[in-house]
């Protein structure tokens, strides 16, 4: 489980660059997502992803 969260929250924190080449800091990046102060928390969230061989084994069974 700490795996996966951590490889979640990863892709999240890096590093993120922009148009134009200068890299955006979490603050920043935080500041636009929550513009309003109010707001105290981020909710975050992810669809679970399942390698091919493990859908086999899988129980989900999601139609698209």
């Amino acid at each position: 489980m700490n795996n996966i969260l951590t490889r979640h929250l990863c892709s999240f924190l890096q590093p993120i660059s922009n148009k134009n080449a200068s890299i955006c800091e979490i603050n920043y990046l935080l500041e636009s997502l929550l513009p309003n102060s109010f707001y105290k928390l981020l909710t975050l969230r992810c669809v679970p992803q399942l390698s091919d061989q493990a859908l086999d084994f899988s129980t989900y069974k999601w139609s698209s």
